[in-house]
């Protein structure tokens, strides 16, 4: 019989080979956690968002005139519009200037809340000068930075417009005329004036008055809208 005191210190085939699994099964284990750990972590790629084509049309501002009235005058070859809520006055006037330049004609602009009342009310008016003077020329002729004073001494020259600052050229379409202000006793105007034919000489004014004064954008919308007929 043999004596199993000598076989302490030996393994057995069995344990050997569990042992040996271990191991192995450690050593697998092991690499392939350090290889996850070793393994490059993918950049993470930034979304791009489509990005719309456009022709390159762009579209072209309403034009708020394109339903105003036309008052049209084919004696002087001229049409301008006018807003829907405004009326037109043109009554017959023939007011000397001096003896050779006279105003022959004009049209009044001015809110429907005014038609037919006798009150002072703002208006834009159109007057027809005969004038062989430019633009210029009579702005330098008919002009003045003094103050109108009635108790004054009469003045050399008839002017037509007081307390006046120069604004500078005013180019309306094709046409060039010449824009400024003219400041009353108590109430200021905006005044443009264009060149015609036939020695014809256009002021086209925004007159303030005691009950206010239409807005600039409706004058330069105005202003914008006039022409002279071919």
């Amino acid at each position: 019989m043999r004596d199993k005191s000598a076989q302490r210190g030996f393994a057995t085939p069995s344990v050997i080979a569990v042992v040996s699994l271990i191991i192995v099964t450690l050593g697998l284990g092991s690499y392939f956690l350090l290889s996850q750990k070793l393994k490059p972590t993918p950049q993470s790629q930034p979304t791009q968002t489509p990005t719309r084509e456009t022709s390159g049309f762009t579209p072209s501002p309403q034009d708020e005139t394109a339903n105003w009235k036309t008052y049209r005058n084919e004696e002087y070859s001229f049409e301008v519009k006018y807003p829907q809520n405004f009326f037109a006055l043109d009554p017959l006037v023939t007011v000397p200037v001096d003896e050779q330049t006279k105003i022959i004609y004009k049209v009044n602009f001015a809110e429907k809340k005014y038609q037919n009342q006798q009150v002072d009310y703002p208006y834009i008016v159109i007057r027809i000068i005969t004038t062989a003077l430019s633009s210029q020329e009579w702005f330098n002729k008919y002009s003045t930075e003094r103050i109108f004073d009635s108790s004054a001494p009469k003045e050399p020259v008839n002017y037509l417009y007081y307390g006046v600052k120069y604004g500078g050229a005013k180019k309306i379409g094709s046409l060039q005329g010449i824009q400024f202000t003219s400041k009353g006793i108590n109430f200021k105007s905006t005044l443009t004036l264009l060149k015609g034919n036939d020695n014809l000489l256009f002021d086209i004014s925004n007159i303030e008055t005691e009950l206010g004064v239409i807005s600039n954008n409706i004058y330069n919308q105005i202003l914008s809208t006039f022409k002279f007929l071919d």
